[in-house]
């Protein structure tokens, strides 16, 4: 029957040399050596832009809670309180906005609010921006 194939093709079957399953093996590496860098820089952008979106809600709770409860926040240096006085006060739903993307531990306080007097000014996380750049 694969002669019957081949006969009605006009040709004969003809395999792959080793030299043309080299190139292309060569061209798919090269392809990877190209596009793994730029998957590796969006992946850590990706993973910047998370935690300052993180820092971005609970400045905001943050503000909000001290506007309407006439309190400041600067009682704890820590996280834990600011992540328990939010949650318990409503202002944030989820307890992983308080966990840093590349944190290595979820104990949920990587951030510490910045004041300027009584000024809230800003979040930080205190996850060092190093750690941000993943291998």
């Amino acid at each position: 029957m694969h002669e019957e194939c081949r006969k009605l093709a006009g040709e004969s079957a003809k395999a792959f040399t080793l030299i043309e399953i080299m190139i292309v093996v060569c061209i798919i590496g090269l392809l990877l050596a190209i596009a793994i860098p730029s998957f590796m820089k969006a992946r850590t952008e990706t993973i910047i832009t998370l935690c300052e979106e993180n820092m971005r809600v609970i400045f905001h709770a943050s503000h909000l809670y001290e506007v309407e409860t006439g309190t400041l926040l600067t009682g704890g240096t820590n996280g834990v309180f600011l992540r328990n006085a939010l949650i318990n006060g409503e202002y944030v739903r989820k307890r992983e906005i308080f966990e840093c993307p590349v944190s290595r531990v979820n104990d949920y306080d990587d951030y510490v609010l910045v004041y300027s007097g009584g000024n809230l000014r800003s979040v930080r996380c205190t996850i060092k921006p190093s750690d941000h750049i993943l291998p």
